[in-house]
């Protein structure tokens, strides 16, 4: 898994011996260390573009 999907900072794998399917027991732990991740290093804002009228002639 990476996260953000269009500019990847972070690669993650969870693998845990006889955990059943990785919905259940790998996805809860990769998106808690996502938040984490995210928490501590947060994702700079995308800057706001102005929107400018154009005269169509």
């Amino acid at each position: 898994m990476v996260a953000p999907f269009d500019n990847p900072r972070i690669a993650i794998a969870v693998l845990i011996e006889h955990g059943g399917h990785g919905g259940v027991s790998a996805a809860p732990i990769a998106k808690a260390i996502i938040e984490e991740y995210s928490r501590l290093y947060p994702l700079p804002q995308p800057e706001t573009t102005k929107m400018v009228a154009v005269d169509k002639k």
